[in-house]
Protein backbone atom coordinates (compact mmCIF):
# COMPACT_ATOMS: atom_id res chain seq x y z
CA UNK A 1 0.00 0.00 0.00
CA UNK A 2 1.08 3.63 -0.35
CA UNK A 3 1.28 5.65 2.86
CA UNK A 4 1.51 9.42 2.57
CA UNK A 5 1.82 12.26 5.08
CA UNK A 6 1.76 15.97 4.25
CA UNK A 7 2.66 18.62 6.83
CA UNK A 8 0.01 21.37 6.92
CA UNK A 9 1.00 22.58 10.40
CA UNK A 10 2.70 25.82 9.19
CA UNK A 11 5.85 24.76 11.07
CA UNK A 12 8.18 21.75 11.17
CA UNK A 13 6.46 18.69 12.64
CA UNK A 14 7.53 15.19 13.72
CA UNK A 15 5.56 12.14 12.57
CA UNK A 16 5.58 8.45 13.41
CA UNK A 17 3.87 5.65 11.45
CA UNK A 18 2.92 2.27 12.94
CA UNK A 19 0.79 -0.64 11.73
CA UNK A 20 -1.30 -2.76 14.09
CA UNK A 21 -3.07 -6.00 13.19
CA UNK A 22 -5.54 -7.61 15.57
CA UNK A 23 -4.25 -5.59 18.52
CA UNK A 24 -0.57 -6.43 17.90
CA UNK A 25 2.05 -4.15 16.42
CA UNK A 26 3.26 -5.40 13.03
CA UNK A 27 6.56 -4.75 11.27
CA UNK A 28 6.52 -2.29 8.39
CA UNK A 29 8.41 -3.43 5.30
CA UNK A 30 9.94 -0.58 3.30
CA UNK A 31 12.37 -1.16 0.44
CA UNK A 32 13.02 -4.73 1.66
CA UNK A 33 13.81 -3.76 5.27
CA UNK A 34 11.58 -4.37 8.32
CA UNK A 35 10.89 -1.56 10.81
CA UNK A 36 8.93 -1.36 14.08
CA UNK A 37 7.87 2.17 13.14
CA UNK A 38 8.97 4.96 10.86
CA UNK A 39 9.79 8.40 12.29
CA UNK A 40 10.36 11.58 10.33
CA UNK A 41 10.33 15.35 10.60
CA UNK A 42 8.75 17.35 7.80
CA UNK A 43 8.92 21.04 7.04
CA UNK A 44 5.66 22.88 6.29
CA UNK A 45 4.03 21.61 3.05
CA UNK A 46 6.61 18.81 2.66
CA UNK A 47 5.35 15.31 1.91
CA UNK A 48 6.50 11.78 2.74
CA UNK A 49 5.07 9.05 0.54
CA UNK A 50 6.26 5.47 0.42
CA UNK A 51 5.13 2.01 -0.63
CA UNK A 52 4.76 0.09 2.64
CA UNK A 53 4.16 -3.59 3.26
CA UNK A 54 3.58 -5.15 6.63
CA UNK A 55 4.52 -8.36 8.39
CA UNK A 56 1.98 -9.79 10.87
CA UNK A 57 3.43 -11.27 14.06
CA UNK A 58 1.30 -14.42 13.61
CA UNK A 59 -1.07 -16.00 11.14
CA UNK A 60 -4.81 -15.67 11.63
CA UNK A 61 -7.98 -14.01 10.48
CA UNK A 62 -8.94 -12.05 13.59
CA UNK A 63 -8.71 -8.29 13.78
CA UNK A 64 -8.34 -5.56 11.23
CA UNK A 65 -5.36 -3.61 9.96
CA UNK A 66 -4.85 -0.16 11.52
CA UNK A 67 -2.40 2.45 10.29
CA UNK A 68 -1.53 4.86 13.08
CA UNK A 69 0.32 8.08 12.45
CA UNK A 70 1.37 10.40 15.23
CA UNK A 71 1.97 14.12 15.14
CA UNK A 72 4.00 15.02 18.20
CA UNK A 73 2.00 13.73 21.19
CA UNK A 74 -1.24 13.46 19.20
CA UNK A 75 -2.22 10.41 17.21
CA UNK A 76 -4.69 9.69 14.47
CA UNK A 77 -5.90 6.34 13.17
CA UNK A 78 -6.57 5.57 9.53
CA UNK A 79 -8.51 2.34 9.34
CA UNK A 80 -11.82 0.97 8.09
CA UNK A 81 -12.33 -0.68 11.51
CA UNK A 82 -11.05 1.57 14.31
CA UNK A 83 -12.59 -0.51 17.09
CA UNK A 84 -10.20 -3.41 16.32
CA UNK A 85 -6.98 -1.48 16.96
Amino acid sequence: MIVGIVNHEHEPASYQVEIWIGGEKAKLRILGEDWDEVKMELEHERKWEQAVGFVPQRAGREGGVCIIHRLGALFRRASPSLSRC
